[in-house]
């Protein structure tokens, strides 16, 4: 016959609005020689939120048979719909 004490517990549920932050691996701006090999470095991306984030890499495709400067873009989007800042790379391909 004993009575319990009624507790009650109020929970928030939030949406996440905080954004992916992407971190380039290596330089921002890379030269590289005529006829040599580029090797893309990449980003990293962290989301608190969305553990499964990815790093999208897009813009110019880097041709080192021809001389130029190309842009290579890195952009992560999470499960929340939340964009992280865009990173580019500029790479210039030079004669040797």
């Amino acid at each position: 016959g004993n009575v319990a004490t009624q507790l009650t517990r109020t929970v928030t549920v939030v949406a996440d609005t905080t954004a992916p932050v992407l971190t380039l691996i290596g330089p921002a701006t890379m030269t590289v020689k005529l006829r040599t090999t580029y090797v893309e470095q990449g980003a990293t991306v962290y989301d608190e939120g969305d553990p499964n984030c990815q790093v999208v890499i897009g813009g110019q495709t880097v041709n080192t048979k021809v001389l130029g400067t190309y842009v290579v873009t890195y952009d992560a989007t999470d499960a929340s719909g939340n964009h992280a800042i865009q990173l580019t790379r500029t790479v210039t391909v030079i004669k040797k």
